[in-house]
C-alpha cells in the first residue's frame, strides 16, 4: 500500500497508475476523506487534551460535555477511517 503522503504529493502519477490498470477508484473522494479524516483528527486530539485537563482540575461537568462531544466525533471519525481505509488498499501500486 502507498503511503497517503506519497498519493497527496504525486496525485497525477497515481491518476496514471489507475487509468493504466484500469483501476475503480475514486482518487478525489480518496482525498476528500483524507482531508475530512484529517480535520477530526486534529479535533479528537483537541479534545482528548481538554478531557485530560478536566480530568486532571477535576472538573466534572466540563470533562461530561467534552467526553459527549468526544463520543460523536469518535465515532463518526471511526466510519470515514474505514471508508478510507477501504479506499487505500484500491490505490494501484506505481
Amino acid at each position: 500500500m502507498l503511503d497517503i503522503n506519497f498519493i497527496r504529493e504525486n496525485i497525477q502519477t497515481i491518476e496514471k497508475s489507475i487509468k493504466a490498470r484500469k483501476a475503480k477508484l475514486d482518487l478525489n473522494k480518496l482525498l476528500k476523506l483524507d482531508e475530512t479524516r484529517r480535520e477530526l483528527l486534529g479535533k479528537v486530539e483537541t479534545l482528548r487534551s481538554q478531557k485530560n485537563q478536566a480530568a486532571k482540575n477535576r472538573d466534572l461537568d466540563q470533562g461530561k460535555q467534552v467526553k459527549q462531544s468526544l463520543e460523536g466525533l469518535e465515532k463518526e471519525l471511526g466510519e470515514i477511517e474505514a471508508d478510507w481505509g477501504r479506499l487505500m488498499l484500491e490505490v494501484p501500486n506505481i
